[in-house]
C-alpha cells in the first residue's frame, strides 16, 4: 500500500473501532430497561455473539443444515430467521396490532 492508502486504511480502522465502542456503550445503556412499542432493538445470541436476523423471503434460500419435521414449505410471505453478524434485518420492532373488530368493542 502506498502512504495515502495506509492513511485511508487507518482512518477506516479507527472509525470501525469507534463504532464498535459506541455500539457497546448503547448496549450497556439499554441493558435491563424495558422496551417501548416502536423502539428498535437487537437480539444477541450470547454463545455465538451473532444477532438474530430476519431475511425477506425473496432472498435465495440456502439448503437446510438439519432435517425438518415439517414437510410443508413456509408461506410465501414468511420471513427466514437466522444468526448473522448483523445488518438492517437485525433491527427488530415491536408494533401494536389493531383490528377493526377489537377497536369497535367496548371495554369490559
Amino acid at each position: 500500500l502506498d502512504p495515502e492508502q495506509q492513511v485511508q486504511l487507518q482512518e477506516v480502522q479507527r472509525s470501525a473501532e469507534e463504532e464498535i465502542k459506541h455500539n457497546e456503550e448503547r448496549q450497556l445503556f439499554h441493558l435491563g430497561r424495558p422496551l417501548r412499542v416502536g423502539q428498535p432493538f437487537q437480539l444477541l445470541h450470547i454463545q455465538s455473539r451473532m444477532f438474530v436476523t430476519m431475511e425477506p423471503p425473496d432472498l435465495p434460500v440456502s439448503p437446510p443444515t438439519h432435517t425438518s419435521t415439517n414437510p410443508l414449505p413456509p408461506p410465501p410471505q414468511a420471513q427466514r430467521v437466522g444468526l448473522t453478524e448483523g445488518h438492517k434485518g437485525s433491527h427488530l420492532l415491536i408494533n401494536p396490532v389493531t383490528s377493526s373488530s377489537s377497536s369497535s368493542r367496548a371495554p369490559h
